[in-house]
């Protein structure tokens, strides 16, 4: 079931989430401060020689820091002498202190024009500090175009965790790609004429990371913060983009770092149990989130991560009692409404789980994945054409919902109508290539209606899109274990579990191919690693029995068919191997009646209907016992096998006329020295018994498979031989009192 649920993925990348730390403590510096005197003043009047000037009132005015009007004079004094070069200086100047860089590089260039040799060169260095101031006022520009200055601002150890993630939200979805290209390039251009201009080192981190260049943001962060070893924000800025790159390691290790100095942060406590998250530490990063809560009684993000790691922990109680705080504090939430009605789903509360999904509906029309949800619900119902409903609506508010049509497949593969849902899985994979469940799913459709070909070719197509997906390989494995091609599937089953040596499905796939190829050794190695991860899986537990009863664990087998007959009372294999494992134990009557089940389930199975009689004979019982095998053979007639075993019974049934009859019969069909040697000692019997002991242990062996039913059958034939009292000791004792003497 592809149920939608929120969880870590939905906030990658995280590496912004933070900088607002560095924001305001990096960008504070300017290489020029707007409105500062400072250099710019010490220049405005180069040609000065303590003459009177007539641009006194104009730089008084600079002095004083009223730009505007400062600004207004120089224009009226270019008004009087257009060729001026230095109003036209003194114009830039004034331009460049009221921060307006961009209007102050034309006069600027006209006054370098006019200047004389002598000024010049100081024209020229203050044009190449204006352009310099240019660049990073438009770099601001364009972060403000983002709406990131704002989040710089909000200094993230002075905010809460909550307005943090709001204010990344809202940038993350105003970011155009090319502005941050542009970013990147003006920051690039100051650090060629300043290296040590920290914020536009900063800003192109910023902007590599949004841009999504990872790898090169990386040495920019690390200078960063070799240049600032003590800084907080930059070594924060650093473990997040480990985190984003999947260096889970480097990350906690920077993480735990700070929060060994700032223990109380919350934003640091946050990150660190994000990133065990992402590690899959759930109990590690409970714990963080757990502290987060006391730390930040309110925050509905920590929350919300809580009751995502105690549901991987299978704490589902602990995980609703956390989803259910959120809607008290925010009702709103149908991120966390969708979360706990999966919840409730997966509990089998159905009416709970319809409940918070159309909830959901209500506060929200258009959310897709409540009614994906809805029609999940549906599914498991089995209420096929609301489910339908439900992800057709899904479908039609978001036409491009891969999820949605890979669910309507599933509805229509449950109703059969098997084109229609390849249709849908197909439609599924073109709206979403990377949807592997798509992939598998019309892989395993194809391959079941024996449309080999055509499973590989989309197993080959997921590949592609996943070649280190160990789930992609168990699914080409599969396809090709269907077409009997073994082992090229165990060559897939193995790549899987070399991609991920701890992937369970591929150890169980694999194991269930060896046990039915009597790798029984190499079987139970991998099924014993993960049987606790499977403890409902029938078909795991019936093959780790049946391995245990190969190897004379009798108590071990009973113990996992009955695991296996708890899972799936249905389950046939199991039935009938706890029926065996049971008889094997000596509870005869818990036997019968287990395979009295499986017969109940598959009445016409050979297999079990033999087992069913060989017990009959063990406890005496030859006429259900003859009636098992006879049913045997009314089903095939020309298993020879089973002639053998038939006419062995009605040798112990007293009647040496049918026994001969039966083992003629079988002789027609595959002529058998053996049979021929039984034949003879029923002809024996009565006249020496010794001899008819001696004929008999030559082809007593025929009646059971001895690894499927061990000594005491034998035993028991022994002991009526050696009795010398055969019909006497049936009479007498019966078989299964004769039976438990021996054992």
């Amino acid at each position: 079931m592809k149920r939608t649920w929120f969880s870590i993925e939905i906030l990658v990348p995280l590496t912004l989430l933070f900088v607002g730390a560095g924001g305001c403590a990096l960008t504070s510096e300017r290489l020029v401060e707007h409105g500062a005197g400072g250099d710019l003043l010490t220049q405005v009047s180069p040609e000065a020689s303590g003459v009177a000037s007539p641009y006194e009132e104009a730089d008084e005015l600079l002095r004083e820091n009223r730009f505007d009007e400062a600004i207004e004079r120089y224009h009226q004094l270019l008004l009087a002498d257009p060729d001026d070069p230095q109003a036209h200086y003194k114009l830039a100047l004034a331009l460049c202190s009221a921060g307006r860089w961009e209007e102050a590089l034309p006069p600027l260039e006209k006054a370098i024009a006019l200047a004389s040799d002598r000024v010049q060169p100081r024209y020229l260095l203050m044009l190449n500090h204006a352009r310099q101031g240019q660049i990073e006022e438009m770099l601001d520009r364009y972060f403000e175009i983002l709406h990131l200055q704002p989040f710089l601002v909000a200094y993230l150890f002075t905010k809460p965790i909550e307005s943090t993630f709001v204010g990344y939200e809202d940038f993350l979805s105003k970011k155009p790609s090319e502005m941050m290209q542009k970013a990147a390039d003006m920051a690039r251009e100051i650090l060629a004429r300043d290296p040590s201009a920290v914020s536009a080192r900063f800003f192109l981190a910023v902007a590599l990371i949004q841009s999504g260049e990872y790898e090169k943001a990386l040495p920019t962060i690390r200078l960063l913060r070799e240049r600032n070893r003590e800084d907080v924000p930059v070594r924060l800025m650093e473990a997040l983009l480990y985190l984003d790159t999947g260096r889970y390691e480097e990350s906690v290790t920077l993480l735990k770092g700070l929060q060994r100095e700032l223990p109380d942060n919350p934003q640091i406590t946050f990150f660190t149990g994000y990133a065990y998250l992402h590690m899959k530490r759930w109990g590690e990063a409970a714990t963080h989130f757990i502290l987060l809560t006391e730390q930040e009684p309110d925050s509905t993000i920590a929350r919300f991560h809580l009751g995502n790691a105690y549901h991987h922990l299978g704490k589902d109680d602990e995980a609703i009692e956390q989803y259910e705080r959120i809607l008290t504090l925010d009702p709103l939430d149908n991120r966390t409404r969708n979360n706990l009605g999966n919840l409730y789903l997966e509990q089998g509360k159905y009416e709970e789980a319809r409940y918070h999904f159309e909830r959901a509906i209500e506060l929200q029309e258009d959310d897709v994945v409540a009614y994906n949800n809805l029609g999940n619900l549906y599914l498991e119902q089995k209420a096929y054409e609301r489910a339908i409903e439900a992800f057709r609506s899904a479908i039609a508010k978001k036409p491009d919902y891969a999820v949605a049509y890979y669910n309507l497949g599933r509805v229509l593969t449950q109703q059969g109508k098997r084109e229609e849902a390849l249709a849908a899985y197909e439609e599924s994979r073109r709206r979403d290539p990377r949807l592997l469940d798509a992939y598998m799913a019309e892989a395993t459709l194809l391959s079941e209606a024996g449309r080999f070909e055509e499973a590989e070719k989309v197993a080959g197509e997921a590949m592609a899109v996943a070649p280190e997906s160990p789930t992609v390989h168990v699914m080409y494995g599969k396809i090709l274990e269907k077409r009997g091609e073994l082992d090229a599937a165990i060559s897939s089953y193995r790549k899987a579990i070399t991609i991920d040596p701890h992937f369970a499905p591929a150890q169980r796939d694999l194991g269930l191919l060896y046990t039915s190829l009597g790798r029984r050794s190499e079987a139970q190695r991998l099924l014993e690693n993960i049987r606790e991860t499977y403890r409902n899986d029938p078909l795991l537990h019936t093959a780790l029995g049946e391995i245990y009863l190969s190897q004379g664990k009798v108590n071990q087998a009973v113990a996992s068919f009955r695991t296996a007959v708890l899972a799936a009372p249905d389950h046939v294999a199991a039935q009938r191997g706890l029926g065996v494992a049971l008889a094997t134990q000596g509870a005869f009557e818990k036997g019968e009646a287990a395979l009295q089940k499986a017969l109940a389930l598959s009445p016409d199975d050979p297999e079990i209907l033999r087992d069913y009689g060989v017990l009959e004979a063990c406890r005496g019982k030859m006429e259900a016992a003859i009636e098992s095998f006879t049913k045997i053979l009314s089903l095939d007639p020309k298993r020879s096998d089973v002639y053998r075993e038939l006419g062995l019974l009605y040798m112990l049934a007293g009647d040496d006329a049918k026994a001969i009859e039966t083992w003629s019969r079988q002789n027609e069909i595959e002529p058998d020295p053996y049979t021929d040697l039984l034949i003879y000692v029923t002809h024996l019997r009565h006249d020496d018994d010794r001899k008819a002991k001696a004929a008999l242990d030559a082809g007593r062996a025929l009646l059971v498979d001895s690894s499927r039913w061990p000594a005491p059958l034998y035993r028991f034939i022994d002991g009526i031989m050696v009795e010398g009292k055969f019909w006497q000791m049936i009479e007498e004792y019966g078989g299964q009192e004769s039976l438990r003497a021996q054992q």
